[in-house]
């Protein structure tokens, strides 16, 4: 259920689930140990559980080479490749988190672990030249609630466990150490990280922009979003020093916040500010971001762009059907140009089965704007453009003034 790839070692983490017979523990009271359950030889159907392990998969011949076993009832939440600091020292760290939850019947309480892992070299063996690697847990604590989700904040990692954001320091070997703390909301499934800022989704309660500190150690809430929406994903994207954040919910709706503590609206930042709203009629599983000018999804390194000009960060997403999409940040030429385009296109040429687009796009979304002063550009519209035969396409570029035509294609080359 969740996969990361190990690139120091050029190999695959991969967390899976097998059924088993249930069998519960009992709880334990003070100063009693926990017997075993007394299992009975009946006919009935005995119930199933899930048990969960990672496993770590070689590129080399696609074959497993290690297997890290949970225990009973318990299966992998969140599994993350962290680049850490290590406390008294100028060296990071890389490591391998693994968050679990254990699961029984509703009468128990749920908890949960997390554990550091490390991928040591060993010598491989005879037949197997693959097998060179083994999975080292360094360190586990296990505290009431599952872990929801992890990730690395300048040099630290925070874990969301219950309903409590956790940062800890890595401290040597087999050691990790709590610096920070705050409570979340309702359920946080969610965390992201941009330098020293975390973003925290809930699944009911939108998400919460947070900063932390590390002189004294403290953590700060810098702004939130004040309307209920069932949080799917969530990312920073962050252009001409502008912190915006994306986010996707459960209604297949794409909503750009952004933090500006300057702007009246937002209450000195304490409340992020909804820029605009688009449908994607896909639902987003996974989010990420990545620099535009390392991105192998972005062809702006085939345009003649000077390296001193910032083009910020452009977020990566994966649907739940199995498709992908990106969101990419564009200057305010840019956007001129190609929003009397996507208008133009969307009005005049024809569409399938006599579809609206742009209804499609932001129609009905008065519950979550009002009006939608700035809304997508939507590329697919847009590769109409270049099946218009050349006569409409200079008679559209001569409203937008002159060279607009070499503009444009040049503003579709750098989004692709």
């Amino acid at each position: 259920n969740k996969i990361v790839y190990h690139e120091l070692s050029n190999t695959f983490l991969i967390s899976t689930l097998k059924r088993e017979i249930f069998r519960p523990k009992p709880k334990e009271s003070e100063g009693e140990e926990a017997s075993e359950p007394e299992i009975k030889n009946d006919y009935r159907i005995a119930a199933q559980n899930y048990r969960g392990s990672i496993k770590v998969l070689s590129p080399e011949k696609w074959s497993i080479v290690d297997t890290l076993e949970l225990e009973e009832n318990e299966s992998c939440t969140t599994l993350n490749v962290l680049n850490l600091k290590v406390n008294g020292t100028d060296g990071n760290r890389v490591v391998i988190f693994v968050g679990t939850g254990i699961f029984q019947s509703e009468d128990v309480s749920t908890d949960g672990t997390w554990k550091l892992c490390d991928l040591i070299n060993v010598v491989p063996e005879p037949g197997k030249p693959e097998a060179k690697h083994r999975l080292k847990v360094l360190c586990s604590e296990t505290a009431k609630g599952p872990v929801l989700d992890a990730c690395a904040v300048d040099g630290r990692f925070a874990v969301i466990q219950g309903q409590r954001m956790l940062v800890r320091m890595l401290k040597g070997e087999g050691n990790a150490a709590p610096v920070a703390f705050t409570d979340t909301s309702l359920y946080s499934g969610k965390v992201k990280s941009f330098e020293n800022l975390m973003l925290v989704g809930d699944c009911y309660h939108s998400v919460t922009l947070y900063g932390f500190d590390a002189e004294p150690y403290r953590m700060l809430t810098l702004g939130k979003d004040e309307n209920h929406m069932s949080l799917s994903e969530s990312e920073f994207i962050v252009h001409n020093q502008n912190l915006y954040i994306l986010a996707s919910d459960d209604n297949s709706i794409l909503h750009i916040f952004q933090y500006d503590p300057y702007d009246p609206n937002s209450l000195k930042g304490l409340k992020l500010l909804k820029r605009s709203s688009f449908r994607s009629n896909a639902h987003t599983t996974k989010m990420m971001n990545c620099s535009r000018r390392r991105s192998l999804f972005s062809m702006v390194s085939t345009l003649p762009i000077r390296k001193d000009v910032d083009l910020g960060y452009e977020v990566i997403a994966s649907n739940i059907d199995g498709s992908f999409y990106k969101v990419s940040p564009i200057n305010e030429y840019q956007y001129r140009r190609l929003y009397s385009l996507q208008n133009y296109i969307a009005e005049k040429e024809h569409h399938w089965l006599g579809l609206n687009p742009k209804m499609n796009a932001v129609g009905n979304l008065q519950d979550e704007l009002t009006v939608i002063k700035r809304p997508f550009i939507e590329y697919r519209l847009l590769t109409k453009f270049s099946s218009m035969n050349e006569d409409k396409k200079r008679m559209f570029a001569m409203r937008l003034g002159k060279d607009a035509l070499v503009d444009i294609y040049r503003d579709m080359i750098s989004l692709q």
